[in-house]
C-alpha cells in the first residue's frame, strides 16, 4: 500500500487534503493505517482524493452536491486548521521582529472574516443551492447572498496579495521560512477554493438567472 508521503508525490494538493483531515502528509503510514490511528473516515477521504486525482480541472466533472461536499470537507476544513496554526507562527515571529506585524494583522483579519463566511455558506447558501434543484425561483434570495459572498472573496484576495508580496522577500530565519511555506500552501489552496466556488458553483447559478 502507498504511504501518505507517496500519495503526495506528484500531487501536492493531496497534502492539503490530508492536513484538512488531521493527517501528516509526510507520514510513512498507509492511508488505512493513518485513518485508523486518527479515527478518520477513510471512504470519505478516499472519495475526495479520487475526485481531484487529476488536478483542479477534475472539479468540473463533479455534480453540484459533490462539489459543495468537497469544498466543505477539504477547503473549509483546511482553512479552519491552517489559519490558527499560521497565526501562532506569526505571533512568535512578531514578538522578536516587528517586520512580521503586518503579516500577523492580515492573518488575524482573514481568520475573523473567513469563519463567519464559511459558516454562512455551510448553514445557508450551500443547503439552499441543493434544495433549489436547478430552479432559481425556489431560492430567490440566492443571487443576493452570492453577491455578498463574492464581495467577501474579493476582500480575502487583498489579504493574499499582501502575503504574496511578503513571500517575495528572501528569508534566512528558519521559522520565517516555515511561515512563508505555510502561506504559500494557504495561497494555493485558496486558488482552488475560489475556482471551485466562483468559477464553478456561482457561475453556474448565474446562468439560471
Amino acid at each position: 500500500m502507498a504511504t501518505l508521503q507517496e500519495l503526495v508525490h506528484g500531487r501536492p494538493w493531496n497534502a492539503r487534503i490530508f492536513y484538512a483531515y488531521g493527517l501528516d502528509p509526510s507520514s510513512n503510514q498507509s492511508l488505512q493505517q493513518a485513518c485508523q490511528a486518527q479515527q478518520v473516515n477513510q471512504p470519505e477521504l478516499t472519495r475526495h482524493l479520487e475526485q481531484v486525482w487529476e488536478g483542479p480541472q477534475a472539479l468540473q466533472r463533479l455534480t453540484p452536491g459533490q462539489l459543495l461536499d468537497y469544498i466543505v470537507h477539504c477547503h473549509h476544513r483546511y482553512l479552519r486548521r491552517a489559519l490558527p496554526h499560521l497565526l501562532a507562527q506569526a505571533r512568535v515571529l512578531t514578538q522578536n521582529d516587528s517586520r512580521y506585524q503586518s503579516i500577523l494583522n492580515e492573518l488575524w483579519e482573514l481568520n475573523n472574516e473567513a469563519n463567519p463566511h464559511m459558516f454562512r455558506e455551510e448553514m445557508e447558501v450551500f443547503p439552499a443551492i441543493l434544495d433549489m434543484q436547478g430552479d432559481l425561483a425556489r431560492a430567490p434570495h440566492l443571487p443576493r447572498w452570492i453577491q455578498r459572498l463574492e464581495q467577501e472573496h474579493s476582500r480575502a484576495l487583498q489579504h493574499f496579495l499582501a502575503f504574496r508580496r511578503a513571500m517575495e522577500v528572501p528569508e534566512h530565519n528558519p521559522e520565517a521560512r516555515r511561515l512563508m511555506a505555510g502561506l504559500a500552501d494557504l495561497d494555493e489552496d485558496m486558488r482552488w477554493h475560489m475556482y471551485a466556488e466562483n468559477d464553478l458553483v456561482f457561475s453556474s447559478l448565474r446562468l439560471l438567472a
